[in-house]
């Protein structure tokens, strides 16, 4: 019993839950209903507040269209001849009269039909052709779109600038009738009265058509201006109207255009790897023509390409802009095609400079590696390459070589300056030399300089050599050509066997050179493989030690300079 009264009581409570929420949501309904009511009364209000003021508007503007055709219906009554040289100004005031009517019917028009634009009601009237004129059409559509981005923007500040001169005007129109009210009239004459009546007359009309042209320029304004309390909701209209419209032409284009390019780059790699040989590719005049050739026809492919995509989805400003693109460009290349007569001789392969041979730039040597925009220098012995633009490798000239002297020293050489200093090579490059000598210095010379500067390379070739001059007393005379030289050669070799340096020695010649004033001079000149380069000097003391060695062996005396003084005998 008792669970049977839970479950009613549950079901009670659900109900009245649901009803609730039910109430709540009828409740919210109402209010909304009511709100949107509200808002279509004020809009309402709105618009009848607009309608009545407009009304208004027209109402004077028809009271001054009146008023001026009244005038110009005297005026016309007063003119009794055809003749043009009379009633002068009374047809220059008729003229006037007629472009002041001819303005309000504007301005009456613009303000009933609150600012619409009815410029595209007007017939269009085809002359004869004129090919100025057709680029001029071509082109519109480009600068009608620039213009359209600006128009509204320009149209608010011409019309700020009309309102002011309006106000200015006005203001002026006004102190003139003020004027003209101050002045006494009953001390004027008749005649004087009925000019002041008339030129009074003359200012309200005046102050009355600046005030309806005003009134006109003013409902312009409040227009544009009320347009752009929606300027955001515009923006995100044409953001998407862009990208499902022109957004979407550029994209086709783009994406054609990248097709239709890598298809044609992959038909000329397959060319060029499949159907031609290396040497072709490199050496031969018709490939470059051809492949030049190619890479001006993958452009045109691609250019026509985004144009006809451009013409099927029938968008006329890209159309115009792609128009003006391609004019501009056959102009331009027109006028530099003179220019470019020595750079296409050049990238063809027939003009002064050419790919493998030989070229000095910049004081050094180099050899042409390729021939293009970019036209690549390489130095073996230098690290890096040299970039250089066309235009400047056409005033360079080449030459061929079998064997070129590229560089005086490669990098880990060994070499002797100018002034005697020994140094090995640490780096070369195309900026500078370094240069490591005794001590663990390091000498930095520029590139150029380096090229020009005297050295001697003890690396360059297979082997080098060292010169020795060694004198013996003139006790040795009798066997100084045949058998000290024998024996001193042979103690020299073992020498040198003894610290190492005999298996890379290559020939030891040792000869009677000169007999000098106080001792026999021998020539000792030792040739020994490049690879030992960095042992110059060891070579050097080692001889130096040999030769005292070979003293000390046979008994062998070294002369040394001897003073002779002669006196005069003193007589006793």
């Amino acid at each position: 019993m008792l669970t049977r009264t839970n479950n009613g009581s549950l079901a009670a409570a659900s109900t009245i839950r649901l009803q609730c929420v039910f109430a709540l949501r009828l409740l919210a309904g109402l209010l909304l209903l009511i709100a949107c009511a509200t808002q279509v009364a004020v809009a309402d209000d709105v618009t009848t507040s607009a309608a009545a003021d407009r009304l208004q508007r027209l109402a004077e503007i028809t009271k001054n269209l009146a008023s001026l055709r009244s005038q110009r219906n005297q005026l016309q009554s007063t003119i009794t001849s055809s003749d043009p040289e009379k009633f002068v100004d009374e047809r220059a005031e008729l003229k006037t009269l007629a472009d002041d009517i001819r303005n309000l019917q504007t301005t009456f028009e613009v303000v009933a039909l609150d600012g619409i634009d009815t410029s595209v009601m007007q017939p269009v009237v085809n002359g004869p052709f004129n090919w100025q004129q057709e680029l001029a059409d071509i082109a519109s559509p480009v600068f009608d779109s620039l213009r359209s981005l600006t128009k509204r923007p320009r149209q608010m500040s011409n019309l700020r600038e009309s309102i002011e001169l309006a106000d200015r005007r006005i203001l002026v129109a006004e102190r003139a009738l003020d004027t003209l009210q101050t002045l006494p009239g009953e001390q004027a004459t008749a005649n004087t009265l009925d000019n002041l009546q008339q030129l009074q007359e003359d200012w309200l009309e005046n102050l009355s058509r600046l005030q309806s042209a005003r009134l006109s320029l003013q409902t312009q304004l409040d227009n544009l201006q009320a347009d752009d309390h929606s300027s955001t909701i515009t923006y995100w209209r044409n953001l998407k109207s862009f990208l499902s419209g022109r957004g979407l032409t550029i994209l086709l284009a783009v994406v054609n255009g990248l097709i239709a390019w890598a298809i044609l780059k992959l038909l000329w790699w397959i060319y060029t790897t499949r159907l031609t040989s290396k040497q072709q590719r490199r050496r031969t005049t018709w490939f470059r023509l051809a492949s030049y050739g190619y890479q001006l026809f993958i452009v045109v492919i691609v250019v026509l390409t985004a144009i006809v995509t451009i013409y099927v989805r029938e968008d006329l400003l890209l159309l115009a802009f792609a128009a003006l693109l391609l004019l501009g460009s056959a102009l331009s290349f027109r006028s530099m095609l003179p220019n470019y007569i020595d750079e296409v001789r050049l990238l063809l392969g027939v003009g002064p400079l050419r790919e493998e041979e030989l070229v000095q730039y910049n004081g050094l040597p180099w050899q042409v590696m390729s021939l293009n925009i970019d036209t690549i220098l390489r130095n073996p012995a230098l690290d890096g390459v040299l970039r250089i633009p066309v235009e400047k490798a056409c005033q360079l000239q080449s030459r061929p070589v079998r064997e070129p002297r590229w560089f005086p020293s490669q990098t880990g050489d060994y070499i002797f300056l100018a002034d005697g200093t020994f140094a090995r090579v640490v780096s070369q490059t195309q900026e500078s030399v370094e240069l490591a000598i005794r001590g663990g210095m390091k000498h930095i010379v520029p590139t150029d300089q380096y090229y020009q500067m005297p050295i001697t390379n003890l690396s360059a070739g297979d082997q080098y050599g060292i010169a020795l001059t060694f004198g013996l007393d003139y006790s040795l005379q009798a066997e100084s050509l045949n058998d000290v030289p024998t024996l001193l050669q042979q103690c020299l070799r073992d020498h040198l066997a003894s610290k190492g340096l005999a298996d890379d020695l290559s020939d030891l010649m040792v000869e009677l050179s000169t007999a000098n004033s106080s001792s026999l001079d021998y020539l000792i000149y030792a040739t020994i493989k490049s690879t030992r380069a960095a042992d110059y000097y060891r070579y050097e003391r080692a001889l130096t030690q040999g030769c005292i060695a070979a003293c000390n062996r046979h008994g062998w005396s070294i002369p040394y300079p001897q003073l002779n003084i002669h006196g005069l005998s003193k007589a006793v």
